[in-house]
């Protein structure tokens, strides 16, 4: 029931700002709007309590539920993606959003600026902005868009859960593979940490040796360095995750050119590759994030927090699995 009534909240929240139902007008009935979304009775009042406390409705004793003649407005602030980023269909109208790039917060002064806002979304941060973020008082809230760290509010893709799911699957389906994670080389970061625990999680889980390797910046070389580590003919199948799309298409290409069978001798899954087979070749497993979700949610998240109808935010939203190889 609880995605339920978020999702009839929204519902609810968009056809007011659409004009639909105007300021100071009543709302259908409690049991009308149960019989219109067809859901229990209870699951329309906690979307309606969900929005009076969030100053759009007001309830109003013998009359009903109507929306609010005046509704707080927030000033949030989204630090580290421009307004292309966040489609302005996702920010609520009581919603007034400042994008910042973290270039314009470099100096310790600039970053007191943020104590300005009712709340903070960190987009895509990385350590060098947690440490930021740790910089203010706690009593504003902040909450992270795509990193699940410990000890702050985030709304983020699983990353960690997915890459975990689809090893172990792997794993089973193909007991006598050399299970291989390929990361680029130099690269760090949060999300790197996250998709190489999960696929080392699953390794581990079943007490399988892995490799873990680093693939330079040019496709020539990625190619070149994928058969010095696996010379033709492959004396086991492959079990091939990628930490990134972009590592994809090298990886992808060095398996069509050596002529090795695809779903026998390699398996492959990434990140975010949406490209269609007749792009590469082949149609590999892939997990694609829902981005608009995120931000959604992060908005949700923080105005919740900023209400104080929530003490702590944590989602971890499992991204979308298109299958190609299995």
């Amino acid at each position: 029931m609880g995605e339920r009534y978020q999702s009839i909240a929204r519902r609810l929240l968009a056809e007011i700002e659409s004009g639909l139902y105007r300021k100071g007008e009543l709302l259908p009935t409690r049991t009308e709007l149960s019989l219109r979304f067809e859901v229990a009775r209870a699951t329309v009042d906690r979307a309606v309590a969900l929005l009076i406390r969030r100053g759009i409705l007001e309830s109003s004793r013998g009359s009903g539920t109507l929306v609010a003649l005046s509704g707080r407005n927030y000033r949030l602030a989204v630090v580290g993606a421009d307004s292309g980023l966040v489609p302005k269909r996702l920010v609520p109208k009581n919603c007034c959003v400042e994008f910042i790039l973290p270039g314009d917060l470099a100096s310790k002064s600039e970053r007191a600026s943020l104590r300005a806002f009712d709340g903070i979304i960190w987009a895509y941060p990385e350590k060098a902005q947690l440490d930021w973020s740790r910089e203010l008082p706690s009593a504003i809230p902040q909450i992270l868009v795509n990193r699940d760290v410990e000890g702050f509010n985030y709304v983020s893709t699983d990353h960690r859960g997915a890459i975990r799911k689809i090893t172990a699957e792997r794993l089973a389906l193909c007991p006598d593979g050399l299970p291989v994670f390929f990361r680029r080389s130099g690269s760090s970061g949060i999300v790197w940490e996250k998709r190489e625990g999960g696929f080392v999680d699953a390794c581990r889980d079943v007490s399988r040796f892995y490799e873990v390797i680093n693939l330079p910046e040019s496709f020539a070389e990625r190619i070149e360095t994928l058969d010095k580590h696996f010379p033709s003919p492959l004396k086991k199948p492959l079990i091939l995750v990628s930490g990134a799309l972009h590592i994809s298409g090298a990886a992808i290409s060095w398996v069509r050119q050596r002529g090795f069978l695809w779903r026998k001798e390699v398996f492959y899954s990434d990140f975010d590759n949406e490209y269609p087979e007749d792009v590469w070749g082949l149609r590999c497993t892939s997990f694609i994030q829902d981005y608009d979700k995120l931000f959604w949610r992060a908005l949700e998240g923080i105005i919740s927090l900023i209400d104080g109808t929530e003490s702590s935010v944590r989602v971890l939203v499992p991204p979308k699995r298109v299958d190609g190889d299995t």
